[in-house]
This record gives structure tokens, sequence and C-alpha cells, in this order.
């Protein structure tokens, strides 16, 4: 017997109070005109003709795209989607999706809203992106870019926003803080531990504005430069993305720097290998505080899980992502940030899928090696931190 079922049959839910807001919560970011999600959910006409596939992508866990475990840790960015919303979506539209009475469409009146104005008010400097050109069809590489900056001192950013230039196909945009001789990936390419400044990621759907914590900062030391890095998915029409960056400076003293130390591992990935184990650590030789995290695999990434280990040998896990999508690498902010003592072990446990049973999967008949391109694959677990 299911009572929220048999009582949903009787009176299902309302579209305009109960249908509605789950839709504004959770869809209506990316599934809007120019959004990146391939229909807008912009009325009840199109949530009715589209509720096929909103149950279908709801009941086999497609939507929403960052599948996190809701039992360890928690980010307000990660997009978690309430077993009781789902019921109500789902029962409604087994009852043929009614409009009910309200004279006000909630969605029409969401899509009304502007959408071009900076969160956070005129930046003090913005950072035009290149010009890039995203064809029709087809897979596009990474595209790297490096902007280089005027600033006469060093400068503290307190905040930042980006501002893309065609929501339709920047699917997601990484910066890190370099120095003149370093690309985006900087030492990464050949060390496995590296502490680097982090800024900020882009991913679609979620106002991408970000005030770091009160009293922390990402430094811009003077002669660094921004390094970024673009992903773009085609959308059947050819477009250009210029998309724009917004710094926010701080003239507070003594802030602590904000920094993230990517954590990785090297290997080789057999082929026809459905759960190929990776782990990947990092002792700290200072107490921190972490404040987020980042998976970072490509197409053959299966999880990924952000352990800390004591040195008592206590272990607490602060995240898990156990249905990996190379699709979407948020930067995941932590409700509660992490007091991590010295001496502590940041440990990353993960697996591939290098089988056919994954539908990402270019080739399970090919042994993979390690590499920073969308080609290769990389094991690398990031722990945004400041120093206590």
């Amino acid at each position: 017997v299911y009572p929220q079922k048999l009582l949903h049959a009787e009176s299902p839910p309302d579209y305009a109070s109960e249908v509605a807001p789950i839709i504004i919560e959770n869809c209506a970011d990316c599934h809007r005109q120019g959004g990146v999600g391939p229909f807008a959910l912009d009325s009840y006409i199109m949530v009715l003709g589209w509720s096929p596939m909103i149950k279908e992508v709801l009941l086999n866990k497609r939507m929403p795209p960052t599948q996190v475990d809701p039992y360890v840790g928690h980010s307000a960015g990660a997009r978690y989607l309430d077993p009781d919303d789902v019921q109500t979506l789902v029962h409604w539209i087994n009852n043929r999706a009614p409009r009910g009475e309200s004279e006000v469409d909630p969605l029409e009146a969401l899509a009304a809203r502007d959408h071009s104005a900076w969160v956070f008010g005129e930046p003090d400097f913005i950072v035009t992106g290149p010009s890039n050109e995203v064809p029709a069809i087809g897979v596009m590489d990474y595209v790297y870019d490096d902007a280089q900056l005027p600033f006469d001192e060093d400068k503290w950013l307190r905040a930042i926003e980006y501002k893309a230039g065609d929501e339709s196909v920047l699917h997601h945009l990484v910066t890190f803080v370099t120095p003149p001789e370093e690309d985006f990936w900087g030492a990464e390419r050949k060390s496995e531990s590296v502490t680097r400044r982090f800024v900020e990621s882009y991913l679609p759907g979620k106002i991408n504005a970000v005030e770091f914590d009160r009293g922390t900062g990402v430094l811009i030391p003077l002669g660094h430069k921004l390094s970024m890095q673009f992903h773009y998915v085609t959308n059947g029409q050819s477009t250009v993305d210029e998309t724009q960056v917004g710094l926010y400076f701080s003239d507070e003293p003594n802030l602590k720097e904000k920094m993230t130390q990517a954590v990785a591992s090297r290997f080789v990935l057999p082929p026809n290998d459905h759960d190929f184990e990776m782990r990947a650590q990092h002792r700290l030789d200072k107490d921190v505080v972490i404040t987020g995290v980042r998976a970072r695999m490509n197409f053959r990434g299966k999880r990924m899980k952000f352990v800390v280990e004591s040195p008592d040998g206590d272990m607490k896990e602060l995240f898990s992502v156990p249905a990996y999508n190379y699709g979407w690498q948020p930067h995941y902010l932590l409700d509660q940030a992490e007091s991590v003592q010295a001496g502590s072990t940041l440990r990353v446990i993960g697996a591939f899928d290098n089988s056919a049973s994954n539908p990402s999967n270019p080739d399970p008949n090919k042994e993979v090696t390690f590499g920073l391109e969308s080609w290769e694959e990389m094991f690398t677990g990031y722990f945004t931190f400041y120093e206590q």
C-alpha cells in the first residue's frame, strides 16, 4: 500500500503551488530560453509536453545531473532533489498533469525575469574572454586562454562572477591564477600533489557568483595572469561565445589566502574493466580549513570520494560523488567547512569504468594512460582550503 500514491490519485498535486515551485528550484535555471538545457520549461504547456521525458530522467536519475550522495557532507550547489519532490512530480504526471485553477503560471512569470545584471553590482574589473567559435555539431576539445592583467600591484579577490556569452553551449569554465611561465595546468603536469591558486568554476544553470568566506580571498600576485579552460557542448546551432569574468577586489588587511590542493595519481587503465579502483593521498603539514571539493576525471570516471584521515587514524568522509559525470564538474562549496589539523592525510578514493557498460566510454577496448586532455584520463581530487 502506498498511501501518498492513493492520496495523489484522489487529489493530484496542484501545478501552480506544488509542481511549478519544484521545476523553478531544480530545473528552470538550465531549461529556459537561451539556457544550456535542450528545451525550455517556461510554461505549463512546455512542462506538459515534456512530462514523459521528465518522468523518465527522474526515475533513471539522469536528472538532476550532478548525482552526489546526500548522506555524505552537504553542499547547497549539489542539486539535491528531495524524494518527496520526485514523488510529487511523478504522481502529477501519472495523473495526466492537470493544469489546476490558478490564473497565474509561475513558470511564465519566471521566464520574464532579467538575467543580465551583475549579482554583486558592477565589478571592479572585467576580464573578457576570447571569441570562441562553437560549431553546430561535433565534439570540441578544451579551449584554453590566458588573460593578461594590467595591475601594478598585488590584488586580493573577495568575489567573482561569470557571465557566459552564450549559456546554451558553455558547459564549464575553470580559472586558475598562474605565474607568467605556467599554463592552465601548471605544476599538475609533472606532480601528483600540487598547491595552486584556484579562483572558481562556472557551471550551467546556477548563479555563477561566489563571494569568498569572510576574512579570506584569492591572491593575484603582481605579474600573474588568469588561465582559463573552456568546455563547450554543441547544440545544433553554430554560435560564438565571449564570456566575461567579473572580479571584485578587497582592501581588507590580513586576509587568509584561499588555495586548492590537487591530489592525484598516475596509472594505466586496462581495457574492459568496469570497476578499476583508484586512490590518491596528500599529507598536510599545516592546520587548514577545507571549504570545498571538486572531482576531476574524464569520460571513464565512475565515482570519487573525499576523505580526511586524522593523525590518530580516524576517517571522516567529507563528500562523495558516486555517479560521476564528465559533463558536470562543479566545485562543491561545503555548507560546513571542515577544520583539519596538521599531520592529517587527504584521501581521494574512486574508480573508473572502462567497459561497454559506460555509455560515455569512447572505446572500452583501449588501454588508457594518465593525461590532462579529454581523450586521456586523469584522477584528481581538489580540496579548497585556507590555513588556520
